[in-house]
């Protein structure tokens, strides 16, 4: 018995973006192509002056449908750009690339040598909610910008809360705040150090020295014999017990050797008492 079998080549060929897309070697698909230089998604852009009439363009790219491997940051130095021309091809701009994982967001200014751009792409990530990160980069040049090594363990980002969508920077506090909508919280980035690191968004608790002073030279000194809280219900209550008012005003010092600790607790603040000997006590004042 003699078979014949017929059949046919296909060409496979691979995607093709533009020349301002990085090529892998052998076979790929879309997700798998270096972004280059390309636009996808670009969702910020921020100019910088880095000489007088200079300008630096910053834009971020999100890379929404996933056409590349990851996002990216570019800087187009304005110079670059013909503005008599209706179009101007990026790639042919020779912009500074900064590869960046997808879903690149805001973009912030930091005292004019540092910019944080925000990323939401969680990588690993298994439930909606995983922290993401807010990368660094060194804009001291903008026509020379660098990765920045001022994150914690000198580190080119700084971990926050899941998907950071914009950026507000304090000048004067030296404080960026960084909104997370999934966690629906606020990441308070201190940036006065020489590495950045997350501080919490309550003041700082402080132990203070405490002193007594004896206004009338009388010998006396001041101690808490009975606290007691007045409540509405106890004012309003006509049988009961409320203790004696009065309109004197009293400034509470602590005598000499006690200290009050302060600190934060479930949302609301609470305090520990001691006298120095590693021994704390609840307050009695809460």
């Amino acid at each position: 018995m003699i078979l014949f079998l017929i059949g046919c080549l296909q060409e496979i060929s691979t995607p093709y973006v533009g020349e301002c897309a990085e090529y892998p070697d052998g076979l790929f698909d879309f997700g798998q192509i270096g972004i280059g230089s390309c636009l996808s998604g670009p969702t910020e852009l921020t100019f910088l002056e880095s000489e007088p009439d200079r300008w630096t363009l910053l834009v971020d790219n999100a890379n929404p449908y996933y056409l590349f491997d990851g996002g990216s940051l570019l800087a187009i130095d304005w110079d670059s750009i013909d503005l008599d021309q209706q179009v101007n091809e990026v790639h042919s701009l020779q912009p500074q690339v900064f590869p960046l994982p997808s879903y690149a967001a805001p973009i912030e200014i930091v005292d004019q040598n540092l910019a944080m751009v925000g990323v939401r792409y969680s990588e690993g990530a298994r439930t909606r909610v995983h922290d993401d990160s807010v990368y660094l980069y060194d804009i001291t040049d903008p026509t020379n910008i660098q990765e920045s090594n001022r994150g914690p363990n000198q580190q080119n980002h700084i971990v926050t809360k899941s998907d950071p969508i914009d950026i507000v920077y304090d000048p004067i506090g030296q404080l960026a705040f960084v909104g997370n909508r999934t966690d629906h919280d606020i990441s308070v980035v201190d940036t006065s150090g020489d590495l950045l690191k997350i501080i919490d968004s309550w003041d700082a608790p402080a132990i203070e020295n405490a002193f007594f002073t004896d206004a009338d030279d009388s010998g006396g000194f001041a101690q808490f014999d009975v606290l007691e809280r007045i409540t509405a219900e106890m004012i309003l209550d006509p049988t009961g017990e409320v203790p004696p008012l009065t309109n004197d005003t009293w400034q509470v010092k602590w005598i000499e050797g006690t200290w009050q600790l302060w600190y934060p607790s479930n949302g609301d603040w609470s305090s520990l008492q001691t006298q120095g000997n590693h021994v704390y006590t609840a307050s009695p004042i809460g």
